[in-house]
């Protein structure tokens, strides 16, 4: 994505509910804090006002690091609640299973921000469902507090019915993490291969007793009013985003992700030549983002790195990472390790 098109992309204020309460907590002065990455105070005032979404990204990361609280979204989203999503919340409280409103955040997603990815992966027993921000750089804080709220979402929307069987997220295990356990209150997998949730289908299609499905219409009708543009997607971050959900399994031959991202293999290929790319360099690119965003926030060996993004030979990978960057991985992690 292009400098000016990335400048454009949006959150709501209600990202912050909270943030000048934590860092006061913390004995920090979130008001400066605000005012030094851009952000009027006076903003908070209007929760549905939408920013511009790198702002409240490094407002969030520099909240963490003035305060040395790495779980500063965790302490946030204590004090939220399922009404926090306001209109959404009236629809998603509606349906009828914790599948359907993760297919409704999906068609929704701006409704959120303009960063959201959500995605599902459903095999014979087990639920996979990724809960991400893309394009985003280090927006540790701002990913946490994502899968923190898509918690409270499915958890309130389900009448308490959904519980996953594990928490996931791509950074190494926090200072606090009983604060994280409190939260969650289930197992907790650091240094995972995605952000969000597994689940088993059981709890994924567990009946909402408050499901009322022309309420659930009604609200659906309603959000097509919303003032937020309806913008597609670009479609190259389409293609980046299958790139990355389908590498840990080595799914990314040209035909395998243009299929997956509904497309034919030929016109993906006249789609890359139009734009002046090719299908290596935009994986290049996925892969590079993937192994640098490991190094920097997880514990995992350059070994696993590797595999991940579908190095067989830990050899291999240095030789390819050295020839992007200039150094070797463990060097590069070396001097960006956060």
């Amino acid at each position: 994505m292009n400098k000016s098109t990335h400048s454009e992309l949006q959150m709501r204020v209600l990202s912050l509910k909270g943030y000048v309460e934590v860092c006061k907590l913390l004995g920090v002065d979130g008001f400066e804090l605000l005012k030094s990455v851009g952000i009027r105070p006076s903003d908070l005032d209007f929760p549905e006002r939408r920013l511009p979404a790198q702002l409240v990204i490094d407002a969030l990361e520099l909240a963490a690091n003035k305060s040395s609280n790495d779980s500063f979204a965790i302490l946030m989203a204590r004090r939220r609640s399922f009404s926090d999503l306001g209109s959404l919340a009236i629809l998603m409280q509606h349906l009828e299973s914790p599948r359907q409103v993760i297919e409704a955040a999906i068609q929704n997603r701006r409704q959120f921000n303009d960063l959201l990815q959500v995605a599902i992966d459903v095999d014979e027993t087990e639920a996979q469902i990724s809960w991400d921000l893309y394009p985003a750089q280090n927006a540790r804080q701002a990913v946490n507090l994502g899968i923190s709220l898509a918690f409270l979402l499915l958890t309130g929307a389900s009448g308490g019915k959904w519980h996953p069987r594990a928490v996931h997220v791509t950074h190494s295990a926090p200072q606090r993490i009983e604060l994280w356990r409190e939260f969650f209150t289930c197992p907790l997998e650091f240094d995972s291969h995605f952000n969000g949730f597994t689940c088993n289908l059981e709890a994924l299609d567990s009946r909402n007793p408050r499901a009322d499905a022309l309420m659930a219409n009604h609200v659906l009708e309603l959000l097509k009013f919303s003032p937020i543009s309806r913008r597609d997607e670009p479609w190259l971050d389409q293609m980046r985003r299958t790139i990355e959900r389908q590498l840990p399994e080595g799914r990314t031959s040209l035909g395998e992700v243009a299929r997956s991202a509904g497309h034919s293999p030929r016109h993906f290929q006249r789609l890359l030549q139009e734009n002046g790319t090719s299908f290596a360099k935009l994986r290049d690119e996925v892969r590079l983002s993937v192994a640098q965003r490991h190094l920097q926030t997880s514990d995992r060996s350059i070994a696993d790195v590797a595999d991940m993004v579908g190095y067989a030979s830990t050899a291999a990978f240095s030789r390819w990472f050295g020839q992007c960057v200039g150094m070797q991985p463990s060097k590069w992690r070396a001097l960006n390790k956060r």
